[in-house]
């Protein structure tokens, strides 16, 4: 069989670089997407649970146990509502977390930074889906827990971790989610601020972010989006049945970590990148996204000129994928601050953005 090489190998001069230590998880799973190998396992491991039932019937009447088992089965499948029930969303024991005090001055930190905003109210704790490391669960004072609302989950980029003198972007994201708020008199979101586990990647040296932030099975979006929901019902009076959309915004090497998002198949109803099609980053994420959810939209903002444009353009080919190029004089820091929770597609402003 002859395999053509794919335009997302195309930059790479020889197979040495192809398969070098930098390039071997992208090339990997380009080949996989190419070869449709991705589909094949999946479809495998489905053939396997229709039978397995039959295998351990077939064993059980030989009087011995299934050897095809997974010894690390859980007896009970883990509902949805298990994973919203308090006693998922429980804080780790602050022995437990590695840089403990670090983390505590963190969650002091980021505790401060809402209660002196009168306008913003929330809760700070330590989330079993963010791998126990703290999250900001937020919403505007206005916030009608009666009424439906919408969830966005920010990704933060590198260099952010339990240091509070890392983390100078939690506050500039409330100010903008606050501002966006108020400027649409849309009260009805709750902002989701998770923090990373700081830089780890397998080149920290190079690489100065998190590859492993929401990466199965150590850590779950899933089990993150529902103890978010959690937070909604059990402080601030929400009714998780009332939420109408999920939003996962990324900024810079956030887009690392929606890689990790939509690999574990949760579904996205909308994703905002800001100034994060690094790589493969963006087309691997907006097309694994409608794998999972095809009625997934993705607004893609990027600044001309950049490593970002090319890479957002082509992930901009996908079905329901905007890309915008961000207006003169936004730097990439300030892309939170004016495009929150992204843009009305139908206004003026989007249609001079489009690209």
């Amino acid at each position: 069989m002859v395999v053509e090489r794919s335009d997302s190998l195309a930059g790479f001069d020889d197979l040495g670089e192809m398969f070098s230590e930098d390039n071997m998880e992208e090339t990997i799973d380009t080949l996989m997407e190419n070869l449709g190998l991705d589909e094949l396992v999946s479809s495998i491991k489905s053939m396997f649970q229709d039978i397995e039932p039959m295998i351990s019937d077939f064993f059980a009447g030989l009087g011995i146990e299934n050897p095809l088992a997974d010894d690390d089965e859980e007896d009970e499948e883990t509902t949805d509502e298990d994973l919203m029930s308090s006693e998922t969303a429980v804080l780790h024991d602050e022995a437990a977390v590695e840089g403990a005090d670090v983390a505590e001055s963190t969650n002091q930190y980021m505790k401060n930074v809402i209660s002196s905003k009168p306008e913003i109210e929330g809760y700070v704790g330590r989330f079993e889906g963010n791998g126990g490391r703290d999250a900001a669960v937020i919403k505007h004072k206005n916030f009608d827990s009666s009424k439906p609302f919408k969830v966005i989950t920010h990704l933060h980029g590198a260099g952010e971790s339990y240091d509070p003198q890392k983390t100078e972007r939690f506050e500039q994201t409330v100010d903008a989610f606050k501002a966006k708020c108020e400027e649409n008199g849309d009260y009805q979101i709750v902002l989701a601020y998770p923090l990373s586990g700081g830089v780890r990647s397998r080149q920290p040296d190079k690489y100065k972010y998190d590859e492993q932030w929401f990466r199965e099975p150590d850590e779950s979006f899933r089990q993150f989006h529902y103890e978010v929901l959690s937070v909604v019902e059990n402080e601030f009076g929400g009714d998780a049945r009332r939420m109408q959309e999920l939003i996962l915004q990324v900024h810079s090497a956030g887009g690392r970590a929606a890689m990790n998002v939509v690999d574990s198949g949760f579904p996205l109803d909308r994703i905002v990148m800001l100034d994060s099609a690094y790589g493969r980053w963006a087309e691997h994420t907006v097309a694994r996204a409608l794998q999972n959810n095809p009625h997934t939209r993705t607004e893609i903002f990027t600044i001309a000129g950049t490593d970002t444009e090319q890479n957002s353009l082509e992930a901009a080919e996908y079905e329901g994928v905007t890309c915008y190029y961000v207006e003169s004089g936004v730097n990439h820091g300030e892309t939170i601050d004016e495009y929150h929770g992204g843009i009305d597609p139908n206004s003026a402003r989007a249609q001079r953005m489009r690209a």
